[in-house]
């Protein structure tokens, strides 16, 4: 299967890798990601000149640098703020930051789904999908299959890949909401089977947030109850737990004397 093309100038606007194609069109066309999401002041410079006297040095007003500046946290189509920075790579984001931004991404990923299925379950649509990718695919020449493929396999890694970052960063956020250490964060992290929280095309964002709070912070653990109660640190004096029983049995207040 040969390889997609790699745009010679273009690159992702948040990761910063080479822009690959989605997919060839079978008279030779090649299709490329919309670049919606890319941060303004890309140019050489920002609106103002490019010159060094200007305000920024990032790209801002009358700038030099590479990336434009930012606006705020992003928002929805109906003006809703939606917890992340606009205009900024992910890796320059906090974990919470992060957390939002991966879930908002998953977020859309349901929402246009669920437009394109309605009530309908995920194996029914699954089947017609698989149906009419058959009927197609005997109607294709190899070449056309081969362009098909390629285009199917680009959309389910992307959409793994999305899952599984927001996954991660979801999780990693409410470890660090609970108070654990980076070291910890991190250690948790990398034994984290993200595949359990991913079902249908989706991040079961709900059974993520309660599978976090089963960790504890080191140095805030409670000793395990057992049923027998809270005992508490202290220890009782010699012979109290049995005048303690004596007194409950035959309701007689017990002494002791002094030595």
């Amino acid at each position: 299967m040969p390889a997609l093309p790699i745009h010679p100038t273009k690159r992702h606007p948040l990761t910063g890798e080479p822009l690959r194609a989605l997919w060839v069109r079978p008279d030779g066309r090649v299709c490329w990601p919309m670049m919606g999401g890319a941060p303004d002041g890309d140019d050489d410079g920002g609106s103002g000149g490019s010159g060094d006297s200007g305000d920024g040095s990032n790209g801002g007003a009358g700038g030099n640098g590479s990336s434009g500046s930012g606006t705020g946290n992003a928002v929805d189509d109906k003006g809703n703020d939606l917890g992340y920075p606009a205009n900024t790579r992910v890796a320059e984001m906090t974990d919470a930051q992060a957390a939002a931004y991966w879930r908002h991404q998953s977020q859309k990923h349901e929402g246009r789904y669920k437009n394109l299925t309605g009530d309908r379950s995920f194996d029914d649509v699954r089947k017609d999908l698989d149906d009419i990718a058959e009927i197609r695919k005997q109607q294709q020449t190899p070449a056309e299959q081969a362009i098909e493929a390629a285009r199917e396999e680009g959309r389910t890694s992307a959409i793994n890949e999305a899952n599984n970052k927001a996954a991660t960063a979801i999780f990693r956020a409410s470890l660090k909401a609970q108070g654990h250490s980076e070291d910890d964060i991190n250690d948790l992290v990398d034994n984290f089977n993200v595949a359990n929280f991913v079902k249908d095309g989706d991040v079961d964002t709900d059974k993520l947030a309660t599978f976090a709070q089963r960790f504890t912070p080191a140095g805030t653990a409670k000793k395990r109850d057992f049923g027998g109660g809270d005992r508490g640190s202290g220890r009782g004096t010699t012979g109290s737990a049995g005048q303690a029983a004596l007194e409950r049995r035959h309701g007689v207040k017990t002494t002791t004397t002094g030595s």
